[in-house]
């Protein structure tokens, strides 16, 4: 529905039809959670708070990086796999305190 806008665009226009809390799916952000520095992050934080929104969590975690399977017999790319979900551990965290994955 968002596409491509900028968080702080989308944060408003949930806050203005009555919503209280957001939650992201990652790759909306970025192709992986490792592309976000710690000062965006800080900023998707502050822009959420700053609109009257709560960080709820991520959803639709294994979209991107392409590719990625936790249950694959591969166990290359099931650590990769589960090391992605360690770094989006992360970036949930640094979003905000009660984050949750869904």
């Amino acid at each position: 529905m968002y596409g491509k806008r900028p968080l702080a665009e989308v944060c408003r226009s949930i806050r203005e039809i009555g919503y209280t809390g957001i939650e992201i799916a990652p790759f909306t952000l970025c192709e992986s959670p490792l592309d976000l520095s710690a000062d965006r992050r800080r900023e998707y934080r502050d822009t959420m708070v700053s609109e009257g929104l709560t960080f709820v969590g991520l959803h639709w975690l294994m979209v991107s990086p392409k590719g990625l399977h936790v249950t694959t017999p591969d166990e290359s790319l099931r650590q990769r796999s589960w090391e992605h979900i360690g770094d989006l551990i992360d970036l949930c965290a640094d979003l905000g305190d009660n984050g949750v994955m869904v």
